[in-house]
């Protein structure tokens, strides 16, 4: 079976104070379906994609991101093609897998679209994503970053890995700190991040805190670190609410002037809903992310300023981004190879050192599998 993912050299930054969670709380889904409407003079083919993201709590910020993205693309495509219309659809995902099994299970057996675009909680893409395969779909995943996402089959592709995230968090925390404390959630997005971190980083984990999801009481994980005598602590978090209880804990036990400047993250507190539940108690906060915006190419980030001039970019603009590119490549498989699952498969796979896809953050020099 093939593991495919897009072959992207990306430069993981370290950032101070303000955060962003990437990737994992948000979920995109769109398909696609074709039908013909016939005006006067032109034969305009209308194309529903639908958009499954989460819209609701706990991941509001995220899948707003993402819906703006699409909405802004929409709008784009449709001027610039005027004998095709894309049709937006959007629904709430929840950022929870039974929903995401049951909408993709509508989506393929009902509807039969031949592609899903999804985006940001890995514990949606995965049930999604093994349907698809098992059904001949396509599903290109944006921001979702679990690596098992990866060895799904050869119709499913994605641009983030955890792995290669929690290598590149690994490397700046191992210049910093000799030894660390280990804090992560027990869902999908929380355990292959650190086991990446447990893989990479050069130093002693002195301790290592897997958090239960529904844990009301932070005060003893606060505790913990307290006691530890560590020299910094990293922290993976995905939920906004989760987080926010975890950071005021952290305050209550006077861990954030204890580790002022030690406390670092994959991704995370850039979002909004996280930023108006904390206040500043964690500017000293530090973390590795997905490339910023001040360090894409200029042509990046011109489109994130034109973007923003339509949307309010609610988490960091890496992810919209990454979102433009992810659905921009099936739009040009479509315009290019026609709109069938086939097609756009093959269109995809065709990507190569011989026919090379330019973007934002680089050339894709291959979607086939890799090791």
């Amino acid at each position: 079976m093939n593991v495919n993912k897009i072959f992207i050299d990306l430069n993981y930054l370290f950032m101070k104070k303000r955060l962003s969670l990437t990737l994992i709380l948000g979920v995109l889904l769109a398909t696609l379906a074709w039908c013909t409407q016939t005006s006067t003079s032109t034969e305009i083919k209308a194309i529903k994609i639908w958009v499954i993201a989460p819209v609701s709590w706990p991941a509001t910020d995220y899948g707003m991101d993402g819906v703006n993205t699409y909405r802004y693309l929409t709008d784009k495509f449709n001027a610039e093609h005027k004998n095709l219309k894309i049709d937006l659809i959007v629904e709430d995902g929840k950022c929870n897998g039974k929903d995401a099994t049951s909408a993709a299970q509508k989506l393929i057996n009902i509807d039969q679209v031949p592609v899903i675009m999804w985006g940001s909680c890995s514990a949606e893409t995965m049930p999604a994503g093994k349907l698809a395969q098992e059904n001949g779909v396509v599903l290109m995943d944006s921001v979702s970053s679990d690596p098992i996402i990866s060895t799904l089959g050869d119709h499913v592709f994605k641009y983030i890995n955890d792995t290669y995230a929690g290598k590149k968090l690994s490397e700046q925390v191992s210049k910093r700190f000799k030894s660390i404390i280990l804090v992560y959630d027990n869902n999908d997005y929380g355990v292959a991040l650190s086991d990446a971190v447990r893989k990479n980083y050069q130093g002693k984990i002195l301790a290592d805190i897997k958090v239960q999801i529904d844990e009301k009481d932070l005060s003893l994980v606060a505790k913990q670190i307290k006691s530890s005598n560590a020299e910094g602590v990293v922290v993976i978090d995905q939920d906004d609410t989760h987080a926010i209880a975890k950071a005021k804990a952290f305050q209550k036990e006077w861990l954030l002037s204890l580790y002022k400047g030690k406390i670092m993250s994959a991704y995370f507190y850039s979002a909004t809903s996280f930023l108006d539940g904390v206040g500043d108690i964690m500017e000293w906060a530090q973390q590795v992310d997905v490339p910023l915006v001040d360090n894409l190419w200029n042509k990046a980030q011109s489109f994130v300023a034109e973007f923003e001039k339509s949307y309010p970019i609610k988490v960091v603009a890496s992810y919209i981004v990454f979102q433009w590119e992810a659905m921009k490549v099936i739009l040009d498989a479509i315009v290019a190879w026609n709109y069938d699952s086939i097609s756009i498969q093959k269109y995809l796979h065709a990507i190569d050192q011989n026919n090379q896809r330019e973007w934002f953050l680089g050339s894709i020099t291959s979607m086939e599998a890799m090791s």
